[in-house]
């Protein structure tokens, strides 16, 4: 992210952002929307343009702006990053929040991890949540694995930033093909839809690609019927400049989540049943 600092100028900075919002719109943006704190000390505008041509994944992506200081003195920072969700750190940061900071895997792209407030944050993940350093011990699997998926994605993918979210739906969909060539060599009809639901769930040591932790479908809770990866490690970000990733507390542990989302399901706030 880029940032500008400003000093002396006088600038009410609620018209600032304003004019920021309307030069998006002038300028072709189709989705502006703005955050700012009730006393006036930040504002944080994500914009995005969508068109036939882009994306799932590209159509997630936004430009970022925030303003926080005050009229005499104040900062102007401009970045990409995935719409509507990576920019809640910078904003939580922005207001003022000095505590330790945990995000899911989710908000591994540049648009965080580029960022000197990243240093030191905990990121959710496992294997999967990686970078080229010594920080992190990747099996043999994953390291032959990263590179093909990074080359697929220089080949064919969109031309966004490379983000958490791309490299799962990657994932995601290679092992779905690969799991109804399974099904269809075994006998199964891929156009009998609950026969494909049932193959599924009832997987039991399942690899997802790019991961080399197995998976239990067959201990999916009736709420979460689909989440199969219901477990989790948790790493330290130190910058690219200073190491990379690092362990946390957990080292190269995980936490199971199976037992917390099945007492979820059977709660008082269970999801109420379709129908």
């Amino acid at each position: 992210m880029r940032e500008n600092d400003w000093v002396n100028k006088n600038v009410d900075l609620r018209r600032l952002s304003e004019m920021v919002q309307q030069f998006f719109y002038d300028d072709g943006f189709s989705e502006v929307k703005v955050d700012e704190d009730p006393n006036g000390t930040w504002f944080e505008l994500q914009a995005k343009k969508m068109g036939a041509l882009r994306t799932i994944v590209s159509s997630r992506k936004a430009i970022h702006v925030i303003i926080k200081g005050e009229p005499n003195k104040f900062t102007v920072s401009i970045g990409t990053g995935e719409w509507g969700k990576n920019f809640v750190v910078a904003g939580m940061l922005a207001a003022g929040y000095d505590g330790h900071i945990v995000s899911s895997a989710s908000c591994k792209d540049d648009s965080i991890l580029a960022q000197e407030f990243s240093h030191g944050m905990t990121f959710g993940g496992d294997e999967e949540i990686y970078t080229p350093n010594d920080g992190i011990e990747l099996s043999y699997y994953t390291t032959k694995y990263a590179a093909w998926r990074d080359a697929n994605q220089d080949a064919y993918g969109p031309t966004a930033p490379k983000s958490q979210f791309m490299n799962v739906a990657h994932d995601v969909m290679v092992t779905a093909i690969i799991t109804l060539m399974r099904f269809e060599n075994e006998g199964g009809d891929v156009d009998d839809g609950e026969a494909v639901i049932a193959y599924f769930a009832g997987q039991d040591s399942w690899h997802r690609a790019g991961r080399s932790v197995p998976m239990d479908c067959t201990t999916n809770s009736s709420e979460f019927v689909s989440v199969c990866k219901k477990d989790s490690g948790y790493y330290i970000w130190n910058g690219y400049d200073n190491g990379g990733w690092g362990y946390g507390p957990l080292g190269t542990d995980l936490i199971d989540g199976t037992e917390l989302l099945l007492r979820m399901a059977d709660g008082a706030n269970a999801r109420p049943a379709a129908g």
